[in-house]
């Protein structure tokens, strides 16, 4: 699944890529996910109003008491965003690593920013915790593969750039498997799943503005 091949290796071993290419992927990834969200959004009748339909949807939705406010979760993905890209720069660039083992880190990193990108649209714009809690968990098991390839570098400040996101989807995932659970879908119509205890559930509304990602 991580082996793909990343065009020619023999010619990534010779190249370098730098700040510049760091930062188009970090705004790439920001700009798709918001305009997918967007043209999401902008598909459905009276889309004038689902900007304040999102927040309201969000403030709505039974979330178990560790859940983030809601404010949190854009600053906690640009520094996530911003470390991975810095992270990819420097797993391109380094020297004496197996290409294989480069490719398959590499390949990890491309998945989960298509995942990245899915995430508002498919869950938010359509109204669908069980998208949202597929995608998390599919992220969850793809930075941790990330994470696990990049100790073949042997390079402990890459490592490290991985573990805000492996922090964060450790909250992420049980909270997407909570709402799921306890939430209805409308776009697959379906839930919720269980009843909420609670005990378990936040009483204090979100802050205007739901989540960004994951």
């Amino acid at each position: 699944m991580f082996g793909a091949d990343f065009g020619n290796l023999d010619v990534m071993a010779t190249s370098r890529i730098g700040f510049p290419q760091g930062l188009a992927l970090f705004v790439a990834g920001q700009a798709v996910s918001a305009a997918l969200d967007r043209v999401t959004k902008a598909l459905k009748p009276d889309a004038a109003l689902e900007k304040d339909r999102t927040r309201a949807y969000y403030r709505e939705l039974k979330r178990p008491v560790f859940a983030p406010p809601g404010w949190a979760f854009g600053p906690a993905w640009l520094l996530n965003s911003a470390l991975l890209s810095a992270a990819f720069v420097r797993a391109y660039n380094a020297r004496g690593v197996d290409p294989e083992k480069r490719s398959a880190y590499l390949a990890a990193q491309g998945l989960h920013w298509l995942l990245y990108v899915a995430f508002a649209p498919l869950d938010f714009g359509l109204r669908s915790p069980l998208n949202g809690a597929l995608i998390t968990l599919l992220d969850t098991v793809t930075i941790g593969v990330a994470t696990r390839l990049s100790l073949d570098f042997d390079d402990d400040v890459l490592t490290a750039l991985h573990l805000t996101t492996v922090a964060w989807l450790g909250i992420a995932a049980p909270l997407s498997l909570a709402i799921a659970a306890w939430n209805r879908d409308d776009y697959w119509q379906a839930g919720p799943f269980a009843a909420a205890d609670p005990r378990w559930v936040k009483n204090e509304p979100a802050p205007s503005g739901g989540p960004d990602a994951g």
